[in-house]
């Protein structure tokens, strides 16, 4: 289930982004769950109670504007995806700061909305890809988007999940690379593969995770997971 919102004080655009969306990802047999708010400020209090996939956000809003309600959505939660829809085509740039998904000029949406919900629909769809395991002796799965990063731990390889939980894997660090590397999953040390949409910062030697964790960086890999990070994250913003 994607969970959804819409925000903007504008009901007639806040109905037709309703009825499109609500269309469109029908349409495709994916599975939605859509919210509405009218304010910056309902928005905000929402997503600290519950975790949205997509936020479609009005940028010209009394009170809290969507650039300042952006921002402090990304205070907390950097993996939500954004995308403006607004005619103050202006603030194009200064919304980059809020690494948008898209931005969606009101007076094109009919010719611009249908390409941003296909892009959704694809990156949803990628990063809804599962890992099945074996752990225990029982039978796991979970998203790749959810796992944070794999760790070898005393010949163990061991995952790590944004729910926090942690698990055996029967399997090698090299195989994990080759078969996930291709969605977004860095090999920054020969102990550790990290998922690049958890990663908050980097530096020569070590990098930190959204959650404040150190993750070290091999001085020879330095480079290379450099490039690749800048390649999937420009990838999240095609």
């Amino acid at each position: 289930m994607v969970r959804i919102a819409v925000v903007d004080d504008d009901g007639v655009y806040l109905r037709r982004l309703q009825r499109e969306i609500t269309s469109y990802f029908g349409g495709i047999g994916m599975e939605i769950e859509l919210f509405v708010f009218d304010n910056g400020r309902d928005i905000l209090l929402n997503s600290l109670k519950c975790s949205f996939d997509i936020i479609f956000l009005d940028i010209d809003m009394p009170e809290l504007t969507g650039l300042e309600t952006a921002n402090k959505i990304r205070k907390y939660n950097n993996n939500v995806i954004l995308i403006f829809v607004s005619n103050m085509e202006r603030f194009v740039f200064e919304s980059i700061k809020c690494a948008p998904f898209r931005f969606v000029r009101k007076w094109m949406m009919e010719d611009e909305l249908p390409e941003v919900l296909e892009a959704l629909a694809a990156k949803m769809s990628k990063d809804r890809m599962y890992f099945r395991f074996s752990c225990n002796g029982e039978q796991h799965e979970i998203r790749l988007a959810d796992i944070v990063y794999f760790e070898s731990f005393k010949h163990n390889i061991v995952l790590h999940s944004i729910s926090g939980k942690q698990y055996d894997v029967q399997c090698t660090l090299d195989r994990l690379q080759s078969l996930y590397e291709p969605y977004g999953f860095i090999r920054t040390h020969k102990s550790y593969i990290v998922n690049y949409r958890y990663v908050y910062e980097l530096n020569k030697t070590f990098l930190v995770l959204d959650n404040s964790e150190v993750i070290p960086l091999s001085r020879q890999r330095n480079a290379k997971v450099k490039l690749q990070y800048a390649h999937f994250t420009r990838e999240d913003i095609q």
